[in-house]
Formats: C-alpha cells, sequence, structure tokens
C-alpha cells in the first residue's frame, strides 16, 4: 500500500480535498452538509474553533464571534471576539477536520498533504509558510506545496495537460479575492513552470459582489433601514445582502436573469445579466490592460483554461478569448479543476523515488540525483542505527519545485549515521548519509572500476592492514590518514621535510597504529603518527634513495647509494645487501619483510634476511636500461620487473620470464593484487595518465580507467582486494573494485 495523501484546495470562499491512496482518488464531503465543499471559515464556541458549515451557521447569531476568508489573514493577526489568532492557528482546525474525515474513510493515519497554493514561491511565501506551519500543527509530517496554476495544467483537461506536449497555457484563476492570470509552461508528467503572471482584483468575486450589492441597494430603497439597524440587526442585514449578491451574480451567468428574496417577508430582487456586464465595464477594462501585458510576453499560447468561482462568467470569457484570440474552456467543474490535477500529481507520488546512486559494498555514503540539482531535506525516516529494507524510504527531499521525493536504497542496510540535518539545502551527489549494506546483491558487483572520491595526496598512498585506513600525502608534506569507505578524514601528521617519491612510506602495525619512515636530512626517520614521536634513525649518510615496510609495518627496507638494508621498525639493522643497486627504483623487498630483490649492473640477486643468503636470480651484463619498478607479489614466487616501457613477469627463485610486454609508455608503478590474480601498472600515455589493469597469468590488459587531470604516480591494492589507490595530479583516487 501506498502512503496516503491528503490533497486540499483552500480557497477563500470553498475549502476543497480529496484522499489519494493506492492510486485511487476519494473526495470528502463534509459531515454537517454533506457537500464536497467545506466554507473556509471558523467561529469561536467557547474555548474551541468550529469550522465549515458548523461556523457558517454561527455568524448570524454573533458575527463577532465568525472569521470568514480566513486566506485574507494571512500575514496578520486576526481578532475573533477577545481574542487574536495567528494565521496558522485558523487554517489548523479547517485541516484537523479534513484529516480526520479522510482517516475516517481510510480506516488508517494519513501523514501526508498536498497544499494548492496561489504563490509559487512555495515555502519561501508567507501564505507557504502558514499552509505548511498549519498543516505540521494538524498532524501531518510532510506538507508539500503544489503552485495552484500549474496543479491546474495537470487535471488532463487543460489542452496541454500531463500526456499532452509541452506548450504555453494561460490558467485563469477567477477566485473570490481576485482574478489571477498566469502563463504556465507545461511538461509531461511534471507540474508546469510559471512564466508570467497578472492579478486583477477588480475581476474577484468579492470585488464584483460588491458591485453587485451596491447596484441593488440603488435599486431597492426599502433596504436601507434594514442595512442601518442598531444592536446587530444591521450587520446581519449585511451579511444576509452579501450572500444574496453572490447568489444572483452566479445565477445570471446561466440565465438572463435572476430573483431572489433578502428575507423570506423582503419583497423579491430582480437582476439581469445586462445589469452585470454594465457594472463589470471598468473590471473588464482592466482585465484587458493585464491581457495584453501578457499577450506581449507570450510567444504563443497553446490554450486559455479558466477555473475557480468566477469562471462561469460570459463577459470574463468573452474578454479573454477576445484578447488572446483563441477559445475559452472552462474547466468543469471550474470549482475542482485545481484539486484534480493535484490528485494526479499526488498519485504519481509513488513513482517519485530517488534509488541510490550504486557504491562500492559495505560502508558506504549514500548519494542521491535530485531533480533540478538541489532541494531541501524534509526529515529523515530511519534514524541512526536503524535497519532499513530494499526501496524503504530513508528520508524526504523537497525539490526547487516544491515536489517532496522520497530518498531509497536498492539494497537493505542499516543506517549508520545521516549527514545532513532536516532542513538543510543539498545538492545532487552529496553525500547525505552512511549506511552499512547487509546483504550483496548481484549489481553490486560491477565490471569495471569504480571511482569513489578524491582525497588530497597525490604523492603517496598506502593501506592498513585491515584496509579500513588510507594514508596519503600531499604536495605539502601533510600525511592524511582517512577513512577508506568514506573518504573522512581521521588524521593528519605534518612531514616538516619535502619528500620525493619512493623516499617515504607508512604501514600500520598490528596493534593498528599508523608509522610513517622517510629521508630526512642524511638519514631515514620512523615516526609514529599518533604521537609524533621519533622511534629511530636509520641509513645515516648513505644517500637513501627507497623506503619501503613490510606489510605488518614491522620491518623496514632501505635501498641506498652503496647497498640496501632491512631493519627492524624500531632501527636495528637486520640484513645488509652489499650489492649497489643501479637506482632507487632497483630495490623492493617482500610483504613479509624475508626477501629482498636487488638490480645492480651484475643482474637480479635476491637476498634471504632470515638465512643472509643470496641468491642471483638472472644474470644482466654492463645492465644500462632505466629501471622503472619493481615488485613481489603477495605469496613472493613472482617479481614485475619494469625497465623502461618494458614489463616482465619472472618467476622466482629461478627467474624464468613467464611473459614481457612492451607498453605504449614508461611503468612509473605497479602493484599486485592480493589473491595474485591481477595488477595494476601505472603509466602516463601522450595526453592522459591511465591504469592498466592486467591479467597476472598471461600479461593481457582485461581493463582500464584513464584520467586527463595529471600525471599517475603510484597504483595500490588493499589488502582485502575491494579497493585501488592511485594519484592524479596533488590528489589520491579511491576505486572501488568488482573483479
Amino acid at each position: 500500500m501506498s502512503e496516503p495523501i491528503l490533497v486540499v484546495d483552500v480557497g477563500m470562499m470553498w475549502t476543497k480535498a480529496a484522499i489519494v491512496a493506492d492510486g485511487e482518488v476519494q473526495m470528502l464531503k463534509e459531515p454537517s452538509s454533506g457537500s464536497y465543499c467545506w466554507p473556509t471559515a471558523v467561529a469561536i464556541d467557547g474555548e474551541v474553533l468550529r469550522v465549515g458549515t458548523v461556523a457558517e451557521r454561527r455568524k448570524r447569531s454573533d458575527p463577532s464571534l465568525y472569521a470568514g476568508r480566513i486566506m485574507w489573514s494571512f500575514g496578520k493577526t486576526l481578532a475573533i471576539g477577545s481574542r487574536r489568532f495567528p494565521p496558522h492557528q485558523l487554517l489548523t482546525p479547517v485541516l484537523t477536520a479534513l484529516k480526520a474525515e479522510a482517516e475516517r474513510l481510510l480506516g488508517t493515519a494519513v501523514g501526508r498533504a498536498l497544499m494548492l497554493a496561489s504563490d509559487d514561491r512555495g515555502p519561501l511565501s508567507t501564505a507557504g509558510q502558514v499552509m505548511i506551519a498549519a498543516g505540521t500543527e494538524a498532524g501531518f509530517a510532510d506538507v508539500e506545496l503544489l503552485f495552484l496554476p500549474a496543479a491546474v495544467t495537470m487535471s488532463g483537461s487543460a489542452g496541454s495537460g500531463s500526456e499532452s506536449a509541452p506548450g504555453l497555457v494561460l490558467v485563469c484563476d477567477a477566485g473570490a479575492s481576485a482574478l489571477r492570470l498566469t502563463l504556465v509552461q507545461t511538461a509531461p508528467g511534471r507540474p508546469g513552470t510559471p512564466r508570467a503572471r497578472a492579478i486583477v482584483p477588480e475581476c474577484g468575486g468579492d470585488s464584483l459582489d460588491a458591485l453587485v450589492v451596491e447596484a441593488i441597494r440603488k435599486k431597492a430603497k426599502w433596504l436601507r433601514p434594514m442595512l442601518n439597524a442598531d444592536g446587530g440587526a444591521g450587520e446581519r442585514a449585511s451579511i444576509d445582502l452579501a450572500d444574496l449578491a453572490r447568489r444572483v451574480r452566479h445565477e445570471v451567468t446561466d440565465a438572463a436573469a435572476a430573483e431572489d428574496t433578502l428575507t423570506p417577508v423582503t419583497p423579491v430582487i430582480t437582476f439581469t445579466r445586462d445589469e452585470l456586464e454594465r457594472i463589470m465595464r471598468q473590471p473588464l477594462a482592466k482585465l484587458a490592460a493585464a491581457c495584453k501585458t501578457l499577450r506581449g510576453e507570450a510567444g504563443g499560447i497553446a490554450s486559455v483554461v479558466v477555473v475557480g468561482g468566477c469562471a462561469r462568467t460570459p463577459a470574463i470569457q468573452r474578454a479573454l478569448s477576445t484578447a488572446f484570440a483563441c477559445p475559452v474552456s472552462p474547466l468543469t467543474p471550474v470549482e475542482f479543476a485545481a484539486l484534480r490535477g493535484g490528485c494526479e500529481w499526488a498519485r504519481s507520488a509513488a513513482s517519485r523515488r530517488l534509488p541510490a546512486l550504486p557504491v562500492a559494498v559495505g560502508l558506504r555514503g549514500l548519494t542521491w540525483e535530485i531533480p533540478g540539482g538541489a532541494g531541501r531535506l524534509v526529515g529523515w525516516d530511519v534514524a541512526p542505527g536503524t535497519a532499513y529494507e530494499d526501496g524503504q524510504s530513508l528520508a524526504k527531499i523537497r525539490d526547487e519545485g516544491d515536489a517532496i521525493w522520497d530518498l531509497t536504497t536498492a539494497s537493505p542496510g542499516v543506517l549508520e549515521q545521516a549527514l545532513a540535518a532536516d532542513g538543510a539545502i543539498v545538492a545532487a551527489a552529496d553525500v547525505l548519509a552512511v549506511s552499512r549494506q547487509t546483504s550483496i546483491a548481484p549489481s553490486d558487483r560491477r565490471p569495471q572500476p569504480m571511482r569513489l572520491a578524491a582525497i588530497r595526496g597525490g604523492q603517496f598512498a598506502a593501506f592498513s592492514q585491515d584496509s579500513r585506513q588510507l594514508a596519503t600525502l600531499d604536495a605539502d608534506g601533510i600525511l592524511r590518514i582517512s577513512d577508506s569507505e568514506t573518504a573522512a578524514e581521521l588524521q593528519n601528521f605534518r612531514i616538516g621535510a619535502a619528500v620525493k617519491p619512493r623516499m617515504l612510506d607508512a604501514a600500520t602495525r598490528p596493534d593498528g597504529s599508523w608509522l610513517v619512515a622517510f629521508a630526512d636530512n642524511d638519514a631515514v626517520v620512523v615516526v609514529e603518527v599518533a604521537t609524533g614521536r621519533r622511534i629511530a634513525r636509520v641509513a645515516k649518510g648513505d644517500g637513501t634513495r627507497t623506503v619501503q615496510f613490510s606489510g605488518d609495518g614491522l620491518f623496514l627496507c632501505t635501498g641506498e647509494a652503496k647497498r640496501a638494508r632491512i631493519w627492524e621498525n624500531t632501527g636495528r639493522e637486520l640484513l645488509s645487501a652489499r650489492d649497489r643497486p643501479v637506482s632507487g627504483e632497483a630495490v623492493a623487498m617482500s610483504r613479509d619483510g624475508r626477501l629482498l630483490a636487488l638490480i645492480s649492473r651484475d643482474g637480479l640477486f635476491l637476498w634471504d634476511r632470515t638465512t643472509h643468503r643470496r641468491h642471483p636470480v638472472r644474470p644482466i651484463r654492463r645492465f644500462s636500461g632505466q629501471v622503472r619498478h619493481l615488485a613481489f607479489s603477495w605469496d613472493a614466487s613472482r617479481l614485475l620487473f619494469a625497465v623502461d616501457s618494458i614489463l616482465e613477469m619472472i618467476a622466482l627463485p629461478s627467474g624464468v620470464t613467464l611473459w614481457g610486454t612492451n607498453l605504449p609508455a614508461p611503468v612509473l608503478a605497479a602493484d599486485f593484487a592480493p589473491d595474485d590474480q591481477l595488477i595494476a601498472v601505472a603509466s602516463h600515455p601522450p595526453a592522459e595518465s591511465s591504469i592498466s589493469f592486467r591479467n597476472n597469468v598471461t600479461g593481457t590488459e582485461v581493463d582500464r580507467v584513464s584520467s586527463s587531470a595529471g600525471s599517475c604516480g603510484y597504483a595500490t591494492f588493499s589488502a582485502d582486494g575491494r579497493f585501488l589507490v592511485s594519484s592524479e595530479g596533488d590528489n589520491a583516487v579511491l576505486w572501488a573494485l568488482a573483479y
């Protein structure tokens, strides 16, 4: 069952409402009168505010305790009896009565309302603020505003309705307070957009009624004593005369003349259509001037539609038809045309659901593509720490057109944290919440990497052992520790020295604390990131070219000008390999810290930290190429060897070439996936940076991601294989993997 929505059209004289549930529309009858039109009126009965017909019946007994046309009071307080009421408190009991009747019909609670507003500014207008405040006080959790002329264009018979081609429609809302002309650009399936508007108060029902009253008073001289009577009788007679004027004005829209009496014992009053049109000459001139202004702003009007209590007035229809040279279509019944369009919009609420954009499995930030690019967060439907089902509404947003949308996800989970407060302005792709997914759907696996976030740190990046944190280094020498799943910064540490690539590394110890090692002047220092405490200073005065931690952060390798060494992270030397590396890139340590690979001018050698033995893997006499990269597989059974643009996979310890390939550009960095099935190779072809994903067994490329935003200097897998981090200029780019 879809969420029921109460649609309300609050008019100056009458309020109409319908309940929309499961695509079905049911009009609400007022219980006391049986009419679908509820008088927009209130009256004080002791401490209680009576509404509708009950209030109308009380206005003659004591007009001071009655307030009609409460829409006029928006923006000011209104005195009723001895009390003064702010605007929303007058509308609240009307909405409360409508809500109670809707809930009686449905047998269930109604928590959402759609109200038709005469101002297209919605919540920014005084009337809009009053409507939302009254709806909230009446017990509605969500109050949506829809511009009334836009609702009219969705009524299905407005010439360019919701199922028609887009067009420009002139909507004439001939209500009690004024005649409002609005040019609306319609669009299929959505409320139209107002382009221009004009207001003619002289053609409103109240102004026309005042002219009819004056005409009747001139004809019926016997009315003067009744209207001037003391003790409240004169006020009641004025109320009765205003009601009579409204009745005869409506009657002469269909007949040439109308007859009525003020009371059963007073003479008959006759009023004709000719008399009405004669007294309307000045208002019609005002209408013609307003139409001329709008005609100059309209490129081509598809149709003119008229709604409201004065819509049947022939003189108004003729004036509009003459001004715009096209037929005028009164939408029948004119009193309910706007409500009908509002119901159509409410029926589409079930389809206004925004699924979250797909992101990586696990802890995730939730973003949505918001229509129009931005909106206001109405509120959260799911509290932090609460589980939700797939398709369930997590929150609601109000878009720029004042439509309310449900924010949903396609997979069940737990809402870990709401990042946007109720009422906040949010934009498309903003991360509004963090959730933890509780199941993995086939759609969560993707055929290629998905870009998750960009974090400052294009110089270096490394994951923690549990893959939940990421360390990056930016060009200012600041090491940042971020959450891998949300990209939120957890801590930072200023290195305080210009560090070249490969002359810094970071890792977590088994207890989860971060260490950073970097070349500082004539030595390599090891520092605890959390405390800033220096715990070791090694490789003093030997021209360090590369620094590398083991996977558990317990061992440190330094590639120096004349040798390579392995150390404990506390500074004790464990191995010294006295082969002179050809470059800083020609040294690598296995992830467990046991093996050290080194390329000298004599060849490729393996050193074992536990035995201190040197094993020649491959002789290379008078080596002259530029070593670009050297890396062990996770199980240390293979070695990736890049020289200039040649990439080669070597079996260990035999030195047999498993495969080799010539790349279009020199290799900048490479890394093995934890399952040793894939390698990521960073290179810099002309006009772009790229990461090539290659099959570890064959060397063939299986995928590629590219960027023109800057050089890609590294590519590093997380230990769990879910993420890859690469560089893009001075940013680290976090990717979600699904291979």
